[in-house]
């Protein structure tokens, strides 16, 4: 889905609120934002006391149904602002909770940042444009506002504050952020990712569910201070004692037994997500490489910015990679960087440029690609004469099974097939060697004897804490297998060619059989 980058969309679920919902739609109505339109999404959750048919009023004729409300403040939104305002209301038969009123409004939502608004007065859309700039700005995917960040508050429940503040830990320590306001009721997301996520929970579940699966995708997540009115119980407010023990249950839950974190048809980024998570594997691939770089440097598949944020430490770096949002989020991390270029490029295709490089570096991409041959004559067109080709690639096809099918792998290799291919293709292999042995066991497991199609996040958990000395291990050593195999090779020393890089002939699949694959696939 195509969504609009003119406009914001807004969630408003709401249960019983016929009292203040006039109010916060005026404030909603009247506050700054950075885009031109704003869309209303109101779920009314299966009110009982009128507050349906006063939306559906209001959404009627917004400017007269909210007029009280504008005399009231003082403010009388111009006839040009109330055009880009629309109102849709959705009705729940029955009161299904806070997580189920916002999954019903996002299958309506066609602006590019969607926020979450609360409908009891508590938040204050004025906080609107603190909360979306690092979206807007390029530097953010997903923004809490936070309670706890210095910004002025209502006084309050002192143990509530304490609640707060103990949940937002337990959810840290299990999934390796470091928010302080996990339960914020102001979030806002790009739209394609709030829409894609595989949102399961009932109930007030959303906060924690939809902070685990944020967590798990490696996503860029900020934090701004906004300003809170809290509610006393006099004012009606619905959170009770018995909803932080659930919530406990719903963070060792998500947390620990996080399931699928995206809707069906994203498995794929999803699987390359969780390997690109693994730090350890991508350390000590950089540990690796380390001795064999360049001063120039050109990275194939360079997805967001894993792998570039350690190449960068030795010179010129151009990025690439056939996924432009991927490359998007990498301009947004390293967008400041002088030694560091960006551009889009399939390597079936020729590289959009006439630069030759000392190194290049291709990890787990040239499985990818269905004519791996026009992939090598094209890298070799640009390395220097004598340049390095560092390629890393997923070996054995015996231990081939329906997750390589999955992400894209058209096939893997063994050390003499690379080897003759490189030697074929115009290089001059030096050396030739596994790497990461200690992740085969669990990919046979996984892969031939469960014949799974995905990689369980408590596996990768484990590796993440065990691999860090049992890889420096294999850098001493020669292991006798690996789930990769890395080949370092040069480009001989002939004349350069002066034909055109090869343009593939193959038949060529869709985009999804050629995404580049995480590091360690």
């Amino acid at each position: 889905m195509t969504f609009d980058s003119n406009r914001l969309s807004i969630i408003v679920p709401v249960f019983n609120e016929r009292g203040t919902i006039r109010t916060l739609l005026a404030r909603v109505v009247l506050a700054p934002i950075p885009m031109q339109d704003r869309e209303i999404i109101v779920v009314d959750d299966g009110s009982d006391d009128g507050t349906g048919s006063l939306l559906e009023s209001i959404a009627a004729d917004l400017s007269s149904a909210l007029r009280p409300e504008f005399e009231h403040m003082g403010q009388f939104p111009a006839p040009s602002l109330l055009k880009t305002v629309s109102v849709r209301v959705l009705q729940h038969p029955r009161n299904l909770g806070k997580s189920a009123a916002i999954r019903t409004a996002l299958e309506h939502v066609t602006g590019a940042v969607t926020l979450i608004q609360d409908a009891d007065l508590e938040y204050d859309p004025n906080d609107y444009m603190g909360l979306l700039s690092p979206i807007t700005q390029g530097q953010a995917d997903v923004v809490y506002g936070s309670r706890f960040q210095g910004s002025t508050r209502r006084v309050l429940y002192y143990w509530h504050s304490v609640g707060n503040r103990l949940l937002s830990t337990l959810s840290n320590l299990i999934t390796n952020v470091n928010l302080t306001d996990v339960e914020t009721g102001y979030k806002a997301f790009r739209s394609e990712i709030i829409t894609a996520l595989n949102l399961q929970a009932d109930g007030f579940g959303f906060e924690v569910e939809v902070t685990a699966k944020l967590a798990r995708l490696n996503l860029r997540m900020y934090e701004v201070p906004i300003s809170y009115s809290g509610r006393s119980y006099v004012d009606g407010k619905k959170v009770r004692w018995w909803h932080g023990i659930i919530a406990v249950g719903q963070i060792l839950r998500y947390g620990l037994l996080p399931g699928r974190a995206l809707k069906e048809g994203n498995e794929q980024h999803e699987a390359l997500e969780d390997l690109a998570g693994v730090t350890s594997l991508t350390n000590h691939m950089y540990q690796v490489f380390k001795p064999m770089l360049g001063e120039s440097i050109l990275e194939v598949g360079s997805g967001t910015g894993n792998m570039t944020a350690f190449l960068l430490r030795h010179g010129d770096v151009v990025a690439t990679d056939i996924n432009e949002a991927a490359l998007e989020r990498l301009k947004a991390r390293f967008g400041d960087r002088g030694n560091l270029d960006v551009h889009t490029w399939n390597l079936e295709d020729p590289y959009p440029g006439e630069q030759t490089f000392d190194t290049i570096v291709c990890v787990n991409v040239l499985e990818h690609v269905e004519d791996h041959r026009a992939a090598l004559q094209n890298m070799r067109k640009h390395l220097k004469p004598g340049g390095r080709l560092i390629l890393l690639v997923p070996q054995g096809m015996w231990l081939y099974g329906p997750f390589d099918k999955k992400i894209g792998h058209f096939r893997r290799y063994t050390k003499t097939e690379l080897e003759a291919l490189l030697v074929e293709e115009g290089f001059d292999t030096r050396r030739t060697f596994y790497f990461n042995t200690l992740g085969v066991p669990g990919w046979w497991v996984n892969a031939r004897l469960l014949k799974r199609d995905h990689l369980s996040a408590g596996m990768l958990r484990i590796y993440e804490r065990i691999s860090p000395p049992l890889l420096a291990l294999e850098r001493r050593i020669s292991p006798p297998t690996g789930l990769s195999l890395i080949a370092d090779s040069v480009r001989t020393d002939e004349e350069m060619e002066a034909n055109a890089p090869v343009q593939s002939t193959r038949r060529k699949r869709g985009k999804n059989s050629r995404t580049r694959s995480g590091q360690g696939s």
